[in-house]
């Protein structure tokens, strides 16, 4: 007998889309909520689909329903496990609706009141932003250093600063390990950058993160991924600005939102790839470089 609560295969199947083509996962997640209309967690998922596509105000929508249905639900309430994690979900859902719409000081105060709940170091982030954007934060009181890239960044944005972070993604990188996202050897990465300050920040925009937008352009032969040539690469900003903190090839299909740059892409020949021999030459003159 068909379980009428949840399918394993299908929301997995639906999830992992999520990273890979958002609109393709509001599509599946659509269909498994309407033949599954008690499986909360997957409508959690749903709603953070929602507000990746700026879709904020039916994700409030629907978040608030979850969260009145859910407690009215008697066999749900039974598993407290369950209770419990959908609490933190909606929680999430609801500090990044507030982060959406860059209302920092009620998002400091829902971080505060529910930190212990959450116990999650990945929202470290969200919090310090919020304390910058409230002007709680003192510069003398924190070292870039200590706290990381992204920190530094949110803290006072320096270019600079992104283009040293991003020489891992470039050929003549003098970074010790090779990075799985590389950009082709003629790939005019200044040229670039300037060019996609034209279309950011925009509604092209996909919110993954609570501090970062994520925007996708296309230029084929742009580099690789996992050795694999790729015609799309990512931008990632602070929310709502045009303050770019990473630019990297990935591998992406054509129903993800993005903006095509091809008419910048003239004859610039082939994507070179590194042979593993290639790779161990890089490494050794660095290593003797560094004798």
């Amino acid at each position: 007998m068909k379980d009428i609560y949840f399918n394993t295969w299908r929301y997995y199947e639906a999830k992992k889309m999520i990273k890979i083509d958002p609109i393709e996962a509001k599509r599946l997640f659509e269909e498994y909520i309407v033949e599954y209309p008690k499986d909360y967690n997957a409508q959690t998922y749903y709603v953070y689909i929602l507000i990746i596509l700026n879709m904020p105000n039916e994700a409030k929508q629907i978040l608030d329903n979850l969260e009145i249905m859910s407690s009215l639900d008697p066999i749900f309430n039974r598993e407290s496990s369950k209770v419990s994690k959908l609490k933190k979900d909606i929680i999430k859902n609801r500090m990044r609706l507030l982060a959406y719409y860059e209302n920092y000081e009620e998002l400091h105060n829902y971080y505060e009141r529910y930190r212990y709940i959450l116990n999650d170091d990945r929202l470290a982030p969200v919090n310090f932003m919020s304390r910058k954007k409230l002007n709680l934060l003192k510069k003398q009181e924190y070292e870039k250093e200590n706290q990381g890239y992204l920190f530094g960044q949110i803290l006072e944005y320096d270019e600079q600063a992104l283009f040293t972070h991003i020489q891992k993604h470039l050929t003549d990188s003098n970074e010790e390990e090779i990075n799985n996202n590389i950009f082709a050897e003629n790939f005019p990465i200044n040229e670039i950058i300037e060019e996609v300050k034209k279309y950011i920040p925009s509604d092209k925009r996909l919110c993954f993160s609570m501090v970062a937008d994520s925007y996708y352009f296309k230029y084929n032969d742009c580099g690789r991924d996992s050795n694999k040539i790729t015609n799309f690469f990512k931008v990632v900003c602070l929310h709502n600005t045009s303050n770019i903190i990473t630019i990297c090839p990935v591998k992406q299909n054509e129903n993800i939102p993005h903006i095509d740059l091809n008419y910048l892409n003239k004859d610039k020949g082939p994507v070179k790839t590194l042979s593993q021999i290639e790779k161990f030459n890089r490494k050794f003159r660095r290593q003797k470089t560094r004798c």
